[in-house]
């Protein structure tokens, strides 16, 4: 059972209710409680208001599949790389070379004051 069934039937509301508060048709509606179609964001804020939850808990961002282009994957692997590295020089105390530049940290030993 989804989060938008769940704060439903926790606070005894029909489907044709919940479709009233956000202004739209039951069917609509259920098809959101259904995951059959994604839930429009404007939806989600009027629904996370009304029943006091955040937004993330409401659409249940845990279970959804997100879909990111080839670019965006990329661009996640070499943030990744890149805190992976400066974890890497800082306990070893060494300098990376990565495509952006020199990797330096400053763990606060030195006195350069």
């Amino acid at each position: 059972m989804n989060n938008l069934k769940k704060l439903r039937k926790l606070n005894n509301l029909t489907q044709t209710e919940v479709a009233k508060i956000l202004g739209i048709e039951q069917s609509t509606y259920g098809k959101y409680e259904r995951d059959e179609i994604p839930l429009n964001f404007d939806y989600a804020k009027k629904l996370s208001q009304f029943y006091k939850v955040s937004i993330s808990y409401l659409i249940d961002v845990q279970n959804k599949n997100i879909t990111i282009t080839i670019q965006q994957y990329k661009d996640l692997l070499r943030a990744r790389d890149t805190i992976n590295n400066i974890e890497r020089a800082y306990k070893n105390e060494i300098k990376i070379d990565n495509n952006y530049g020199v990797i330096n940290i400053n763990n606060g030993d030195s006195n350069n004051d």
